[in-house]
Order: C-alpha cells, then structure tokens, then sequence
C-alpha cells in the first residue's frame, strides 16, 4: 500500500521536491526515526541482515549508510571465468531483450 502511494505521489509531485526530501530523510540521524526507516525497509524487502558484520539498526547512522551496507567477506563471490558477467549489486534479471527506441522497461516494483 505504502508503495503504491509512494509511486502515485512521484508522478504528482516535482522530481526536484521528491529527490530533496528523498536525500533529506536519507540522513536524518534522529535514532527512532532512522531505525524505523530501516526496519521498515528490512521487512518490506526481506533483506538479509546475516550477511552483514553490524546489527541492525543500531550500527548504521542514517538509512543512506545502512542502504550502501558492505556485507561480510566472501559472502558472495563473484563468479570466476573469462567469458562471466556478473554485476555487483543486489537485484534480479526480469526480463532481457533488444533495446528499442520509445519503448519504456517498467523495473521498479516487479
């Protein structure tokens, strides 16, 4: 519910408001609100929280700091080989295909 609000919103609201406010509550440091933020966030995308050297939330200052999180070593190796693509942030191939001029992808949300 929250996630279709927030999508609404950004097709209402200036893109130059919702990227302020965005960096804004990105580095709040205010404890309740931070460790909410990213509490929230834990529970909305089931992240992983034992892949990381810190506790969560209390470890991380601001969301910002918790959202570019490093992991523990080795927790996930790249793939060896010459000829292997791998890309070094979380996130799933949804679908592949030739890039077409006007044509619109739709990522966020699937």
């Amino acid at each position: 519910m929250f996630a279709r609000i927030f999508v609404g919103l950004q097709f209402l609201l200036p893109r130059h408001w919702i990227t302020a406010a965005v960096y804004r509550i990105a580095r709040i440091r205010t404890s309740s609100i931070k460790n909410a933020l990213i509490r929230g966030f834990v529970r909305l995308y089931d992240v992983n929280v034992d892949e990381l050297n810190a506790s969560v939330p209390e470890d991380f200052a601001t969301f910002n700091e918790f959202f570019t999180r490093p992991l523990r070593d080795n927790i996930r190796p790249i793939a060896p080989g010459e000829n292997t693509l791998a890309c070094p942030c979380d996130g799933t191939v949804s679908q592949a295909g030739p890039v077409r001029a006007g044509a619109l992808m739709q990522a966020k949300g699937r």
